[in-house]
């Protein structure tokens, strides 16, 4: 955090267990980074994926899709969709497929 000077636009979180408890741990009146890509350990866990979407919603954030990572997006850039919830719910990717059986 001290390293840290000024704003940045892309914060990619992936260190294999503790992603989540990274971000929310972060100083977000400190640091708001425009596009979040967080690697999620737990995605075969319903409630702990329904965790990380409502504190990102809570924090500002939409999910604008998943990758096999997740993709947050700060709300004030302009994007709009009308669900990204539908979004994740419709996408082809097998990780997404496997969290919906």
């Amino acid at each position: 955090e001290n390293k840290i000077i000024g704003d940045f636009q892309l914060l990619s979180i992936d260190i294999d267990g503790l992603d989540f408890e990274t971000w929310k741990t972060l100083n977000k009146d400190k640091f708001k980074p425009n596009i979040v890509i967080i690697e999620f350990c737990d995605w075969k866990k319903p409630q702990a994926r329904l965790d990380l979407y409502n504190t990102f919603k809570q924090d500002g954030y939409f999910l604008l899709c998943v990758t096999g990572n997740f993709i947050f997006v700060r709300n004030n850039l302009g994007f709009e969709y009308i669900n990204e919830e539908i979004l994740f719910r419709q996408s082809e990717h097998p990780e997404i497929l496997a969290y919906h059986r």
